[in-house]
């Protein structure tokens, strides 16, 4: 159902409801307060008539009648008739109804006739000369059952008009009130995969729609960036995967072509090795990333002793750097084994911390590498890594964890630039945080900050 039919709906069950209720509550009270006013005319009637009866001792007719079929009846102590007049009705009171009189001194009743009109009646008992008589006076509400029933084709007719004013109203209502939304249902439709910078008019930037339209502008920016960054990953990975196989190709159809002895044979043979080692390496890196990004099984988390694991991280990175002076330090050491425990997936964090610690080797231009690990007050265990080599430059620092994204100053230095991207998505699918600072020239400090209470 659409939202526009929802609101004309609820708008006019809403105001339909209201208008019936008081439609109602009118007319209930009109006719309390007709039969209020009958009531009261009968009584001073049955007391008209008995003021007149303690008077007179013979009555055939009593000039009194002003109700439509008025009739008087008045009964002695032993509930005999002794008088009526006027409309000759079939209401004929039983003894214990005279009594009920007499115990309440005045009682008001309805009733309906032979003829099926509903009529009313009052009843009261009245001392005369020491004794104590009844008199009954009924008649037909003639003109207030005119009334309520004009009354009620009256709020019919006006309940019929105004619903369809509510109902026109609604419709008027709603569009303007989705006017808004419509626009920005046109732009939208508008915004294809060529015109993602297009963004929506956020209108007065006040009201929900304007809400609306500015969440939806990030929602843009983001989409933007992280379309920019994947074309930017496919023609960036296209380019890193072409070039060795691209060499690879040439070395082994020139080998194939050219070639007569063993020795040139196997050294065109292990130059293609070593390119097809950067291929693999490369595919590995871009494996890792998309296993990050999409195997759920990664959320299974175990105790890792971040220590333990830091020593392997520096041992195994030994084995490629084997004269690179590597410093370990703990500040705030302390003798406890639980210090340094954290929750996640061992693999992940030895992938994460092994491409820190690499970075700092193959970027320190063999200076010390120092190495830090200690726990804070604040659930959290920090490690960080800093050299003294090529440092980052400033306009770089924005784009540093893009996949396959190489600064200009280490251009000449192998490496595929995956290597922080990926440390980047295990620390953040971690809830962990990543800083980095450095100077040109000077040096790099990566911190890694893992919580504890994952």
């Amino acid at each position: 159902m659409l939202i526009r039919t929802k609101i004309i709906l609820g708008f006019t069950i809403l105001a339909t409801g209201i208008l019936i209720a008081i439609s109602v509550s009118i007319f209930i009270f009109y006719s309390l307060g007709k039969d209020n006013l009958f009531y009261s005319r009968l009584k001073k009637k049955a007391i008209s008539t008995a003021k007149v009866f303690a008077h007179i001792s013979e009555m055939d007719e009593i000039a009194l009648h002003s109700l439509d079929q008025q009739r008087e009846a008045v009964y002695d102590e032993g509930n005999k008739l002794i008088y009526s007049s006027g409309y000759q009705d079939d209401f004929f009171p039983t003894r214990s109804f005279l009594n009920e009189i007499r115990s309440e001194k005045e009682k008001l009743f309805s009733y309906t006739n032979s003829i099926n009109k509903r009529k009313g009646g009052v009843g009261i008992c009245y001392t005369s000369g020491g004794k104590k008589i009844i008199v009954i006076v009924t008649g037909l509400d003639k003109f207030g059952i005119e009334r309520i029933d004009n009354l009620r084709k009256t709020l019919i007719i006006c309940d019929i008009l105004g619903l369809s004013i509510i109902v026109l109203s609604a419709f008027i209502f709603s569009k303007q009130a989705l006017k808004p939304v419509k626009k920005i249902v046109e732009q939208v439709r508008s915004i294809n995969g060529t015109q993602l910078n297009t963004r929506l008019d956020e209108g007065n930037r006040k009201d929900e729609i304007a809400s609306l339209a500015i969440e939806f502008n990030k929602l843009l920016d983001r989409v933007e960036k992280t379309v920019e960054s994947q074309t930017s990953f496919v023609s960036h990975a296209s380019h890193e995967l072409r070039t060795p196989l691209a060499n690879i190709l040439g070395i082994l159809e020139t080998s194939f072509s050219y070639d007569k002895d063993l020795v040139t044979v196997k050294e065109n043979i292990n130059t293609s090795i070593n390119q097809l080692k950067k291929v693999i390496s490369l595919t590995n890196g871009l494996l890792n990333l998309a296993k990050i990004e999409n195997d759920q099984a990664l959320l299974t988390l175990e105790r890792v002793n971040l220590l333990e694991l830091l020593l392997d991280c520096i041992n195994s990175i030994k084995r490629n750097y084997h004269d690179q002076n590597i410093e370990l330090s703990l500040k705030n050491s302390s003798e406890e084994p639980n210090d340094y425990i954290v929750n996640g997936n061992k693999h992940l964090l030895f992938i994460a911390i092994t491409n820190v610690i690499d970075n700092a080797c193959k970027y320190s231009d063999n200076s010390k590498v120092l190495v830090s690990l200690y726990s804070n007050n604040f659930n959290s265990i920090i490690l960080s890594t800093s050299d003294s080599g090529y440092g980052i430059n400033p306009k770089d620092l924005d784009n540093i964890f893009t996949p396959l994204y190489r600064g200009n100053n280490i251009k000449n230095i192998p490496g595929f630039g995956i290597g922080l991207a990926l440390v980047h998505k295990i620390i953040k699918f971690y809830n962990g945080d990543i800083q980095i600072t450095s100077i040109i020239d000077r040096g790099t400090t990566i911190t890694l900050v893992f919580p504890t209470n994952l």
